[in-house]
């Protein structure tokens, strides 16, 4: 029974993970369009004992006559912990104002980031993702 519910947990991420890393994948196919920062923040989070930052950057952009506003930096299978000098460091770039390229979905422009592809994080995935699937083929052998 244990074998089983590890399985239904790790298909669960495995599903979750291929949809994340697909996006992230085409995103560096995706139209794109001009927009404009309209916020460059960091976020403190704490969710533990130590504080943790985030960095927030959000624009607005024009798709086709529809306007749209998003935070989306890049896809990511998870929100990193960072300093406050890395999340510093991270909207850097990103001032108020600035003009940005905005990679968005062809057919739900609201989907968009400003960096698109696969970050080092997300290709490290990929190999967790090849060794999960290993796993359930072995869980998989052992339920049946």
């Amino acid at each position: 029974m244990d074998s089983l519910i590890a399985l239904i947990v790790l298909v669960i991420a495995y599903v979750i993970s291929i949809k994340l890393l697909w996006l992230a994948y085409s995103s560096i196919h995706w139209p794109t369009v001009e927009g404009t920062i309209v916020e460059s923040s960091v976020l403190r989070v704490d969710w533990d004992e130590d504080p943790h930052f985030k960095p927030l950057i959000r624009y607005k952009f024009k798709v086709r006559s529809s306007s749209f506003e998003s935070d989306n930096i890049m896809y990511q299978s998870f929100n990193p912990v960072l300093t406050e000098d890395q999340a510093l460091e991270k909207i850097s770039d990103f001032n108020v104002g600035d003009k940005v390229i905005v990679y968005h979905h062809p057919s739900k422009p609201g989907e968009s980031v400003l960096l698109p592809g696969l970050s080092h994080h997300q290709k490290a995935l990929v190999i967790a993702i090849v060794i999960m699937t290993v796993i359930l083929v072995m869980l998989g052998a052992n339920v049946m």
